[in-house]
């Protein structure tokens, strides 16, 4: 059992210190005590999340002022559900292992270690750089450049042989997990229809049942090549922006628990659903669209038609439906629902699943 604190009550200014040290964040400081305060709530994140303010016993230029600590849930039957999904363990590899590599700018990673479904990961605090609301629009802007990094990232590991070697990474799913996901998928249809089914757009659950049905082929496909190193869960909510002129960075992308070993366009087409308003994604998804394609071919990719890059894109919505239906018809949604922000987020999300009609996603569906 490795040895590290599994809820932030049993964070110690010790240990934090020693964490920080053997990273290289801070030298002859130690930090003397620190202020925690939870900043998951109602945000629909599945871990404990919360910010740490510390004090050191000596000033040290470089040492953080805060850092941001990322944990398992407390309660056991929700860690357990998580965990099951398999969604610690590739989050904590990926900041260990592949952030610094990735070709994605990412918070800097301090602690990264996953044991028998417990997590702990401490990163950066990105306080100091712009976040916008899932709720709300994205500009065109920051969505050319959301894609921008990401085109970046995807080509750096199109194809790339090492991928599969990194155990914790997802990639194909075996018979059992496809089980596994049909059955979880019709078991929160329903819960998912009966909270939010009247901010659902008409057309989506027709939709949704016609992918239920087809859940094994749909997924065959997703994983057909060619594959890279995809996020899986990149939204507005899951970046920061540095607007500071001739910054490095413009574009940095956090929470990796989702991240896999898939197609680009899973990517692309989840962005651009939840991200964009329907008007905003309507007008710009053309240019978008075409422009992430170009910097794919202009950075090397080679026999990858921007016509197979749109039926890609357009099953990834229908994959990512899945993803959405689970967590809104699970516990997860009851405590989004919950909160006047978290019902707002909701109704957002639910509004931009439009993108499943004016996609005409039921025409990728194997019939």
């Amino acid at each position: 059992m490795r040895d590290f604190p599994r809820t932030t009550g049993e964070i110690t200014a010790e240990w934090l210190t020693n964490v920080l040290r053997a990273s290289g964040a801070i030298r002859g400081a130690s930090v003397k005590s620190f202020t925690v305060s939870n900043i998951g709530v109602g945000q629909g994140v599945v871990g404990d999340v919360s910010r740490l303010e510390l004090e050191y016993d000596t000033p040290e230029k470089t040492a953080p002022r805060a850092v941001i600590a990322k944990l398992a849930l407390a309660d056991d039957e929700k860690r357990e559900f998580i965990d099951s999904a398999g969604l610690y363990e590739p989050e904590a590899g990926f900041y260990r292992e592949l952030a610094s590599a990735s070709g994605m700018a990412t918070p800097e990673t301090y602690f990264a270690e996953y044991d028998a479904g417990y997590v702990n990961l401490l990163l950066e605090d990105l306080g100091h750089l712009r976040a916008v609301d899932q709720a709300d629009d994205c500009s065109f802007d920051d969505a050319s450049a959301g894609l921008s990094a990401l085109a970046t990232m995807h080509v750096r590991w199109w194809e790339d042989p090492r991928l599969p070697g990194y155990s914790w990474l997802p990639g194909s799913p075996g018979p059992e997990q496809i089980r596994f996901a049909v059955e979880r998928f019709h078991e929160t249809l329903e819960s998912c229809l009966e909270k939010v089914g009247d901010y659902l757009p008409s057309g989506f659950e027709a939709i949704a049942r016609m992918y239920g049905q087809s859940i094994p082929e749909i997924t065959r496909l997703n994983y057909r090549g060619p594959l890279t190193l995809t996020h899986g869960d990149f939204r507005l909510a899951n970046l920061f922006f540095d607007d500071a002129d001739g910054a490095t960075d413009p574009v940095v992308a956090f929470d990796w628990q989702l991240a896999s070993h898939a197609k680009g366009a899973s990517d692309v087409g989840y962005f651009l659903c939840w991200s964009l308003e329907t008007e905003s994604r309507r007008r710009y998804e053309k240019r978008l669209l075409t422009d992430y394609h170009d910097c794919l071919i202009d950075l090397g990719v080679s026999g990858y038609s921007y016509d197979e890059f749109i039926v890609d894109a357009r099953r990834a919505v229908l994959k990512n439906l899945r993803i959405i239906v689970n967590v809104l018809g699970s516990s997860i949604g009851d405590d989004l629902l919950a909160t006047d922000d978290g019902r707002k987020r909701v109704v957002a999300m639910c509004s931009r699943l439009q993108t499943l009609i004016d996609w005409n996603c039921d025409e990728v569906i194997p019939k």
